[in-house]
């Protein structure tokens, strides 16, 4: 099959190792690539136990994980063995009730209904090791596959996980329903497994194995099963409920496997199971109810949860530990995702944990990079009631008692096994693209490398551009924006408020980009979408009045705020070689510079400029960064040792400082005053009285944009003086700096010389 390729592209593949003799075969799988089954070890022998347990009309238990993969897995069996007239039945644990894997009380359980002669395990039971005794106690035969890490002691059964070392099979990284899928092929022939293609893809991409190798060809050949129609009942009802006539590997990892992933994190897995292998309408729709219903109730969780680890965030000291351990009231079913989230956002090892009934601790683990978080922690595994996983991920329980021993153990490791510039986070493109490239046929050939995942990461697109026009959406949609290049092609920026002074700046920027194909009233059009920006040159414009306004609300913060800092006062050329002393922790210290004249001082050393990140916001791991052009509510500000202002304006930004913290600004001393009188402030006052109900805004500083664009001659400074000092004196209500709803308290009568604020700045 003939292909075409921009260059950008085949050179991007020759970087990640597909030279132009492999592209072919990269770009148009074939599943008679795959490797044979019976290369696994045992394979011959699990075929046999289940060909004969079919013959004797044994009864045969799928044993499988609460997750998508593991139901996924339990399904592929379940039909397949159901299609044989086998008398099979399947059990996925309550993780609530019943807890992860086998244990006494599931085997307990499943043999309450009639004990079963055969217990075939997917995506589990590696570790089980007492449980498979105890099966065998009770005259159960079992088959454990699996595809996590082994122990050093296996389950004596026959197993079947291709990372148990010394075995002929070339590639250990299926997921469990890649492992049943394989294992249904033994039973029959490589070409009956394309019948569960389309389940087996969905499982793959959803548990974030490598999408490399046979993992590539079942998730590549899934998706055009289930894109061509030729999929199951179940999941071509899904794709209705979720208007998709077509699906992409993100379609997959962010509105399929969630969905299926819900009841097993809220409620019962089982419900999923038996949702997979229905063919029923009537009953597809009663189970499609119950599902999103639990899909409803993860994702209330999730917002909860986000909020409360993003409230201990801000008093964790990522200087000194790499790791992020957060502990609360979670519900146990999303510690996964808020563990993601945070890995993520941070690049560093992340474990959430939730307090059990038992008074234990419950934690699931996330890591980056080349961070076997599994190795580290399997050194350590006598401190755990239980523990498994894989490099990535990881899930474990801990007693309270070796809680804080954890804690440090673990950071201690990662310290000894880890350099800092593994938790790094860097703005780098693999591509750089053009306003042109914005059209169908560059983008096409872009989804030809799907699907994109795990270790065939999808390339970052890199567009440079100076000037933008930048417009906010209106009415609730007010936290997006639409951007526009000099050509006219239109960029989304989702969420994008602490980028919008940068992308207004006439700087030449390079905008990070993620390029689809959207279909919108009958229509297929090219989609772009931004991602992040990032300066290209090392020259800014510094707005005067945004100076302004980050010194009013600094000062407001100062007065606001009760943390206790240490503060010390320098020359400029003092202040320089403290951040140069500073230097030698790659983490703690930021540099907050608002003149092209102290930026290019601060550049001329060699380490500064060696060991700081110049950037347009603070870094979300604390990096040692220098923050340019702040409008004084820089997200991820918080947190640092050390703050260094280069301005003198730029003081005591307590609002963001954690207690103890080490300040550094400028020796001069001189007030800044703001020209503003009583009448001023009262033009203001009545335009926020008129106006304030009718205006969404990201933060204060827009906020008092907006209002100013209603005013007549009224500066920025001057309207964020006036909302402020009315905030101070109780004439108006606000809910925060960062969530800026107005209340106007009517009848409300004070002084504005009872105000701090005013009095200082005026």
């Amino acid at each position: 099959m003939k292909f075409s390729l921009d260059q950008r592209l085949i050179d991007f593949l020759d970087s990640r190792g597909i030279h132009k003799n492999g592209i072919q075969d990269f770009l148009f799988p074939k599943i008679n690539k795959m490797n044979n089954p019976y290369d696994l070890n045992n394979m011959q022998e699990a075929v046999k136990k289940i060909k004969d347990a079919i013959a004797s009309n044994k009864r045969i238990l799928v044993f499988g994980d609460y997750d998508c993969d593991g139901i996924s897995a339990a399904a592929i069996l379940v039909l397949y063995l159901k299609s044989k007239g086998a008398r099979v039945s399947a059990f996925i644990p309550n993780r609530f009730d019943d807890g992860y894997g086998l244990s006494k009380d599931t085997i307990k359980e499943f043999c309450s209904n009639g004990k079963p002669d055969l217990v075939i395990t997917v995506d589990l039971g590696i570790t089980a090791v007492a449980e498979v005794e105890e099966l065998k106690s009770r005259g159960i035969d079992v088959i454990v596959t699996d595809h996590h890490e082994p122990c050093e002691e296996l389950p004596k059964c026959t197993v079947i996980d291709a990372k148990v070392p010394g075995q002929k099979y070339s590639f250990n990284g299926l997921c469990g329903a890649g492992v049943a899928l394989k294992l249904v092929e033994a039973l029959e022939n490589r070409s009956y497994i394309t019948k569960y293609l389309d389940i087996c893809s969905i499982a793959t991409i959803g548990d974030i194995v490598p999408l490399v190798d046979e993992n590539r060809i079942i998730a590549k050949l899934g998706l055009e099963k289930i894109n061509s129609g030729n999929c199951l009942p179940s999941i071509k009802f899904l794709l209705n409920k979720l208007s998709l006539e077509t699906i992409s590997s993100e379609d997959v990892s962010f509105k399929i496997v969630p969905k299926l992933n819900a009841s097993g994190r809220m409620d019962k897995g089982q419900k999923v199971l038996d949702f997979l292998i229905e063919t029923d309408e009537k009953r597809l729709e009663e189970l499609y109810v119950s599902i999103d219903a639990d899909n409803e109730q993860r994702l209330y969780e999730i917002a909860t949860g986000n909020q409360k680890v993003t409230d201990q965030l801000k008093n964790i000291d990522l200087t000194n530990y790499p790791a992020i351990l957060v502990k609360g009231d979670f519900h146990q079913g999303v510690l996964g995702i808020l563990a993601s989230r945070v890995c993520h956002d941070y690049n560093r090892p992340t474990i959430v944990f939730t307090e059990t009934e038992e008074g234990t601790y419950k934690g699931s683990g996330r890591s980056v990079g080349n961070i076997d978080i599994h190795g580290i922690l399997s050194s350590m595994s006598d401190l755990f009631v239980r523990f498994g996983g894989h490099k990535m991920a990881i899930g474990l329980e801990i007693t309270k008692e070796n809680y804080d021993k954890f804690y440090q153990l673990f950071n201690q490791k990662l310290k000894e096994t880890t350099l800092p510039n593994d938790y790094e986070i860097h703005d780098e493109y693999d591509i750089e693209i053009f306003e042109n490239d914005i059209n169908l046929k560059f983008i096409k050939e872009l989804k030809m490398l799907e699907p994109f995942g795990c270790e065939n990461e999808k390339p970052i697109l890199m567009l440079k551009a100076d000037k933008l026009v930048v417009e906010q959406m209106r009415g609730k949609n007010y936290k997006h924006y639409k951007i526009f290049t000099k050509s006219g092609k239109q960029i989304v920026a989702f969420a994008a408020s602490k980028y919008v002074e940068h992308l207004k700046s006439d700087n030449t920027k390079q905008l990070f980009v993620d390029l689809d194909i959207s279909n919108y009233g009958g229509k297929t059009l090219p989609n772009c979408k931004l991602i992040s920006v990032k300066f290209d040159d090392k020259t800014f414009d510094f707005s005067n009045e945004i100076a302004s306004a980050s010194a009013i609300i600094n000062r407001y913060l100062s007065i606001n705020n009760k943390n206790i800092i240490n503060c010390n006062h320098y020359s400029t050329d003092k202040l320089i070689k403290k951040a140069e002393e500073l230097a030698s922790n790659k983490f703690g210290t930021i540099i907050i510079c608002q003149s092209q004249e102290m930026l290019d001082k601060l550049l001329e050393s060699d380490i500064i400029v060696n060991n700081y990140q110049l950037c347009e916001r603070p870094m979300s791991n604390k990096h040692n960064c220098i923050v340019l052009k702040s409008a004084g509510l820089q997200e991820y500000i918080y947190g640092y040792n050390n703050y260094i202002f280069m301005n003198t304006y730029l003081r005591r930004e307590h609002l963001f400082f954690k207690n103890n913290c080490n300040v550094y600004d400028q020796m001069i001393n001189s007030d800044y005053k703001i020209k503003v009188d009583r009448k001023i402030m009262s033009i203001c006052y009545k335009t926020i009285q008129n106006n304030c109900k009718n205006i969404y805004a990201n933060d204060i500083f827009e906020l008092a944009q907006k209002l100013c664009y209603l005013s007549s001659g009224i500066q920025l400074s001057q309207m964020l003086l006036a909302i402020l000092t009315f905030a101070e004196i109780g004439v108006i209500a606000i809910n925060s700096i960062t969530d800026p709803k107005i209340d106007v308290i009517y009848g409300a009568k004070s002084n504005l010389d009872k105000s701090r604020l005013y009095k200082e700045l005026t």
